[in-house]
C-alpha cells in the first residue's frame, strides 16, 4: 500500500510543478502567435488605407515589411515579387511610360493586397481593392502642384531655367506715407 501512495504523491508533486510551467508556456506561445497575427493584420490595414497613393511613406514602409511578415505565404510572396519587378522597371524614367506603369502597378498592388487579405483571414476581392478606395481629388492636385514646384525649383537651381525678376514701383499710398513722415517718425 505504501508504494501506491508514494506513486500518487509523486504524481501530485510533478503535476504541481509541471502544470504551471506548461500553462505559462502555452500562454506565452498564444501571446506570441496573437502578436504575430496582429502585426500582419496591421501591415495589411496600413497598405489598404494608403493603396491609392503608393508613394506615400506609410505604404512604402508597409510594403517593405511584407517579406518579414508574409515570408511563409507563397502566393503573397509571388505577388510581392511581381509588384517589385514593376517598381524596379527602368521605364519609370521615361515620362511617356509612367501612366501605363502606374496602371500596371495599381493592378498588381490589388493582386498583392488580395492575397494578403486571404492570409490574414479577411478575404477582399481584387476588384474591390482596385476600385474601392477613396482619395480626394484635392490630395492628387496638391501632390501634383508640389511636384511641379519641385521640378521648377530644380530647373532653376541646376541652371536649366531662369527666375524672371521684374521691378515694380511701390504703390502710390506708400510713397505718400513716406513723404509725410518726419525725421522723428523714422527714429
Amino acid at each position: 500500500m505504501m508504494g501506491w501512495v508514494s506513486q500518487v504523491d509523486w504524481a501530485v508533486v510533478v503535476a504541481t510543478f509541471v502544470g504551471p510551467i506548461a500553462a505559462v508556456a502555452i500562454t506565452l506561445w498564444y501571446q506570441e502567435r496573437s502578436a504575430w497575427k496582429s502585426s500582419r493584420r496591421s501591415l495589411f490595414v496600413s497598405m489598404m488605407r494608403t493603396r491609392r497613393n503608393p508613394t506615400n511613406a506609410e505604404f512604402v514602409g508597409a510594403l517593405n515589411l511584407v517579406p518579414v511578415y508574409f515570408y511563409s505565404e507563397n502566393a503573397v510572396m509571388q505577388r510581392y515579387k511581381e509588384l517589385m519587378a514593376i517598381f524596379d522597371d527602368t521605364m519609370w524614367l521615361q515620362a511617356e511610360a509612367r501612366a501605363r506603369l502606374g496602371e500596371k502597378a495599381d493592378l498588381h498592388v490589388a493582386y498583392l493586397l488580395s492575397e494578403m487579405s486571404k492570409a490574414v483571414g479577411t478575404p477582399v476581392e481584387q476588384l474591390q481593392i482596385l476600385r474601392g478606395a477613396y482619395a480626394p481629388q484635392g490630395w492628387l492636385d496638391e501632390e501634383q502642384a508640389q511636384k511641379r514646384l519641385r521640378e521648377s525649383l530644380t530647373a532653376i537651381a541646376t541652371g536649366n531655367a531662369v527666375l524672371p525678376v521684374a521691378v515694380i514701383p511701390p504703390p502710390q499710398s506708400l510713397i505718400q506715407t513716406e513723404a509725410a513722415a518726419t525725421p522723428e517718425d523714422i527714429k
